[in-house]
């Protein structure tokens, strides 16, 4: 191939192809793998026992392969935790929650993580925490 036509015509269609792909928004995933539950509407779940520290909550539709993050959280070693998707992008996570107050409480070194969702839609969603 000439150098001419590589700088011509080639050169120029890889610059745009790298343009668009540039430009073309990435989906986000875990950071920490895709090792996720599916919670079912209005059920608790029981998720990792996690080292104390702070942790983000990645969360999305069973259906699909798009992930919302929310966070970073603080998770305390002898605390257990109630996490709940919200696509409205207000996730929360609750000490202690009344909810799962009948679960027992982990040793001081792991925080305790439990998953449920409310959802008016009756839709499942795929849940895990990452640090």
């Amino acid at each position: 191939m000439q150098k001419g036509v590589f700088t011509e015509i080639i050169a120029p269609i890889l610059i745009f192809g790298l343009l668009i792909f540039g430009t073309m928004p990435a989906i986000a995933q875990p950071i920490c793998g895709i090792q996720y539950m599916v919670v079912p509407v209005d059920q608790i779940v029981a998720g990792p026992l996690v080292a104390p520290g702070y942790y983000d909550i990645w969360f999305g539709l069973s259906s699909n392969n798009q992930w919302t993050t929310a966070g970073p959280f603080m998770l305390s070693g002898g605390h257990k935790y109630l996490v709940s998707p919200d696509m409205t992008l207000a996730s929360h996570v609750w000490e202690d929650h009344i909810d799962i107050s009948s679960y027992p409480f982990p040793t001081s070194d792991v925080a305790a993580v439990y998953y449920r969702q409310w959802d008016e839609h009756s839709r499942s969603y795929k849940i895990t925490v990452c640090p």
